[in-house]
């Protein structure tokens, strides 16, 4: 099992790097090529010395190596005497051409991966906004911010060590080959006593992987952790909950800090440990055995482990960073269910709206479940017209934002329709329902910019007559008086009071000239005064756009042309 689940990793890993390679043919070409001539030309550096070796040793043994012959041959051909100082020099000049070859490579992988990394990180990020809400809302935001954070970090490394292994494999050939062409009986001795080693490697490798998966879910539930915990601390501190809070993350902190324990101050020395050993062992039998029982010549004998002690800790690395990438493989699983969570099963491309303009919004015996077993909304019905100004009033958790949310086509009804003038919803895109449909939900996206930047963000062109009515109608005044619009909003507006936030948001909505504009709880941080000033606003543009807005406040229900009031599911047009 273990042996099975040791090469459907590597499969895994190989298919990666294929995809890598399939997608970025000339880079992945070069980089193999160059790794190539580098490890090529090192090997050919310590071969240099087979000759200067056996001088001192056993010539009369080693002239007949074809090795020496093909150098000696090639030193003739140059007109260069054959002497000690031309083999030191042609073994010093070959392994400088190659340091600097892997200086290059090195540069030239390191960009490489960033692109890579930057490529995982679009792509992942699209298909997070691309994905329809029903999937967005089911995500935990803590597996969200870990795989933006941690778990693209560990993709990063894998494929780092993806071309590490690439090179390093390249480099165990080359020197492999260039041991065969030394002596083919010392090479297959040595392969024989590496395949010998291979049962003690596959364990560790299995191990590391099943590490990295427990590390990914317990990671995941610390962010979750930490984004309830800032989300909730003003209300702890209020509490003086601190206490009972310590108590409920710490276990998270045991979890992490175990699995990082395990993977740094336990399991890499170890793992280490262990390859470098098996490393020494192959030295010392390879030596022994050639010696002693095939009579290699001395001189072949310690240029060869001269090439096993380049070769052995590269063999050890590449055993390692097997180990490393199958812990990465965990990330790329984990980032591929996300992505597999965000997609729907069949998307309907709807046709783009044709209509010049959306002259009413319908709702026909409309059913919402969050399952089978749990009903939310039945026989929703009820229709508005543009220009008119509708509430939605009902308890907390009956539904209100979720009218919404199918009205913006976000979310999909169960049974019943919802038409569009005289269109079905699903014959439509969402892209054509929103054209013609803002909706100003409860959390608002703010950036760092300026107060013009972050009010007119996402419009193509804005009229400046038409962004002082907005400003007015939001009751945004007083904030332009005393910050004009090119005051520098700081990240998440947290320079902008709750208040001063929420206006921004609702000019925006304005800004966006939408037929319809639906509207959560557009007043909930304002303070008393202005919420009626923003009502009466709001009242004065029945005629020219729809609005339907969630209240809780029954003194505005008066100015409305309908309320949808829910209970228990049920709907009633006031």
């Amino acid at each position: 099992m273990e042996s099975n689940s040791f090469v459907a990793k590597m499969a895994h890993a190989v298919g990666l790097g294929y995809k890598v390679f399939r997608e970025h043919p000339i880079s992945c070409s070069f980089y193999v090529l160059g790794g190539f001539l580098s490890s090529l030309t090192e090997a050919v550096s310590f071969s240099c010395l087979l000759p200067l070796i056996s001088s001192f040793t056993d010539s009369e043994n080693s002239s007949g190596n074809s090795f020496v012959r093909q150098m000696d041959d090639w030193f003739h051909s140059l007109g260069i005497p054959k002497s000690i100082l031309a083999y030191l020099s042609c073994f010093a000049i070959l392994f400088i051409l190659s340091s600097i070859s892997y200086v290059f490579m090195e540069m030239f992988r390191g960009k490489f991966i960033r692109k890579l990394e930057v490529e995982q990180r679009s792509s992942f990020f699209s298909a997070i906004i691309n994905a329809p809400w029903s999937r967005l809302s089911a995500l935990n935001h803590g597996s969200l911010i870990n795989a933006f954070t941690r778990e693209m970090d560990q993709c990063r490394n894998a494929y780092r060590y993806i071309f590490i292994c690439l090179s390093q494999l390249i480099m165990i050939l080359n020197f492999a080959g260039v041991l065969f062409l030394l002596n083919y009986k010392f090479f297959f001795m040595t392969f024989g006593l590496v395949l010998i080693s291979y049962p003690f490697t596959t364990p560790l490798v299995s191990w590391s992987h099943a590490i990295s998966t427990r590390a990914t879910r317990h990671f995941a539930q610390y962010t979750d952790h930490m984004v309830t915990m800032t989300k909730a601390l003003k209300n702890i501190k209020a509490s003086s909950l601190e206490k009972y809070l310590s108590e409920k993350v710490n276990k998270n902190f045991v979890d992490v800090s175990y699995d990082f324990y395990v993977n740094t101050s336990f399991m890499a020395p170890i793992r280490n440990k262990i390859f470098e050993s098996m490393g020494i062992l192959v030295l010392c039998a390879t030596l022994g055995v050639s010696t002693e029982v095939l009579e290699i010549p001395m001189s072949e004998a310690l240029v060869s482990i001269v090439l096993l002690f380049r070769l052995i800790p590269s063999l050890s690395s590449f055993m390692n960073y097997l180990s490393t990438i199958a812990g990465g493989l965990a990330s790329f699983d984990n980032l591929e269910k996300i992505k597999t969570k965000c997609r729907e099963e069949k998307k309907v491309d709807g046709n783009k709206m044709d209509l010049v303009e959306l002259e009413s919004i319908e709702f026909k015996n409309v059913i919402y479940k969050y399952s089978e077993e749990q009903e939310l909304l039945r026989n929703v019905t009820f229709k508005i017209k543009k220009g008119e100004f509708w509430a939605i009033s009902g308890k907390t958790g009956c539904g209100k934002t979720t009218i919404l949310d199918m009205t913006a086509k976000l979310l999909t009804p169960l049974e019943g329709d919802i038409y569009y003038n005289s269109e079905l919803q699903q014959n439509l895109s969402e892209e054509a329902v929103h054209e013609k449909v803002g909706y100003l939900t409860q959390n608002h996206y703010l950036f760092e910019g300026t107060l013009r930047e972050n009010l007119c963000w996402g419009l193509k062109e804005v009229d400046e007559s038409e962004l002082r009515r907005v400003i007015k109608i939001s009751q945004l005044d007083n904030l332009i008086q005393n910050k004009t619009l090119d005051f520098k909003v700081s990240e998440s507006g947290q320079n902008l009071s709750g208040g001063e936030k929420q206006r921004v948001a609702i000019a925006r909505s304005l800004l966006a000239k939408k037929d319809f504009i639906l509207m959560d709880e557009p007043s909930s941080a304002l303070d008393g005064e202005t919420e009626v000033q923003l009502f009466k606003e709001l009242v004065d543009l029945k005629g020219e756009i729809g609005l339907l807005v969630i209240t809780h406040r029954e003194e505005f229900l008066q100015y409305a042309d309908g309320v949808i009031q829910l209970e228990n599911g049920l709907s009633r047009v006031i």
